[in-house]
This record gives C-alpha cells, sequence and structure tokens, in this order.
C-alpha cells in the first residue's frame, strides 16, 4: 500500500513538472495519451526512454517517433502510441484500421506500417543493429476493445491498463524470454547519446515535420 502511494505521488510530481515544461505536447487527447504510455514505460527503461523522437531518413524527411526504449536485452523497442477508444478492428493485411464509437465508423492509418517505418529510420541512422534487435510495440488506451486479425509474430499490440500495466508487462516480457543477442554497453550508451540530441527539438524542425505530412 505504501509502495503504491509513493509510486503515484512520483508520477503525480513527474506528470506535473512535464505538463509545464512541455506544455505544447498537452494540447490535444492523443498528446495526453503518450503522456500516459510514457509514465508507463518509464519504470521499464528509466533515463533509456526517449519521446518524440525526430530523424531524418534516407531522403533527408523528418519522421517522428513516438517512444524508444533501450534495453540490454532485446535492443531498440520502438513504440507507436494510440488514445482512441471504442472498437477497434486491427488487421495486419489492411493499410487502414478502423474503430466504431458507438454507431460512429473512423479510420486511421495502419500502426504497424506506420511504426514499420520509424523502424527504418532507425535502421539507416545504426546499420551496425542487427534487424533482430528491433522491435515493434503497438499501445492502445484502456478504454478500447481490440479485435486483431492477421498479426504478424514480430509484431506486438497491447494496451495500457489500470492494473499496474499487467498486459504491457508481459509483452515486454515475451519479448526479452527470446534468445536475442544482447547489445553491449559500448553500443546502448552511443544509441543513447544520439537519441538523446534528437528527442523534443526545435519547433522549427517539428514545422517542417508537419509541412512534409501535409504534402503527402
Amino acid at each position: 500500500m505504501i509502495k503504491e502511494f509513493l509510486k503515484n505521488v512520483f508520477f503525480d510530481t513527474f506528470k506535473g513538472i512535464d505538463v509545464i515544461v512541455h506544455k505544447d505536447e498537452f494540447k490535444d487527447i492523443g498528446s495526453t495519451g503518450e503522456q500516459l504510455t510514457y509514465r508507463a514505460l518509464w519504470f521499464y527503461f528509466k533515463d533509456k526512454l526517449f519521446r518524440n523522437v525526430y530523424l531524418k531518413d534516407e531522403n533527408g524527411k523528418y519522421t517522428e517517433i513516438d517512444l524508444i526504449g533501450i534495453g540490454s536485452k532485446g535492443g531498440l523497442y520502438v513504440f507507436e502510441s494510440k488514445n482512441y477508444s471504442g472498437n477497434i478492428y486491427c488487421n495486419g493485411k489492411y493499410r487502414n484500421w478502423i474503430y466504431y464509437i458507438g454507431r460512429k465508423k473512423y479510420s486511421f492509418y495502419s500502426p504497424i506500417l506506420q511504426n514499420q517505418r520509424h523502424i527504418n529510420v532507425l535502421k539507416h541512422h545504426f546499420p551496425e543493429i542487427p534487424d533482430e534487435n528491433f522491435h515493434s510495440v503497438i499501445i492502445f488506451s484502456a478504454r478500447c476493445k481490440l479485435n486483431m486479425k492477421n498479426i504478424p509474430e514480430d509484431i506486438y499490440i497491447t494496451k495500457r491498463d489500470r492494473d499496474n500495466n499487467k498486459d504491457l508487462h508481459k509483452t515486454l516480457k515475451k519479448i526479452v524470454s527470446k534468445n536475442i543477442e544482447t547489445l553491449s554497453e559500448n553500443n546502448i550508451k552511443s544509441i543513447c547519446n544520439y537519441l538523446d540530441k534528437h528527442q523534443r527539438p526545435e519547433e522549427e524542425i517539428k514545422q517542417e515535420h508537419l509541412k512534409n505530412i501535409k504534402k503527402k
């Protein structure tokens, strides 16, 4: 009970400071969901967790990666956070997924494809890291119901929940349990230093990224 109380006090303070320092990131429900995911993942990665990382692809255009965690066991965990509610239909063979809120139907771009682009960009920046050390993890909010079909084995889809994020914990544990070559301390330090320089960049870089999205 005391441990849980201290945990909640820490997170309330943690979020409060983050909102003050990065208030522009809390303007919509998606950003708030990303913050909740960040808080859930912080316990696993601590200072090896990077948020809103902007990296250039092979064509010199920026892509934004929600969250990246670095672990000695496993490697680079690439997280895509989705804060949708309602019934979500996830089909690994489709470019667009759908969700229902009541009787209203909406669609959104497949986070599998979205996160694959993120991983491709990371591979461009870290060509020395083996492919098996990159892991795509898609995290939905606790407020939705997932209906999954044709999801590749190397794609991990989970949810935040109100019960100490047990589903998320199981997912990360599953990745770690695989016989994956561990990264050296020098590799980890080099990757962390690089990502730290590219997280939460200046507004100019964010605007350039948004212009590229609008062009598409």
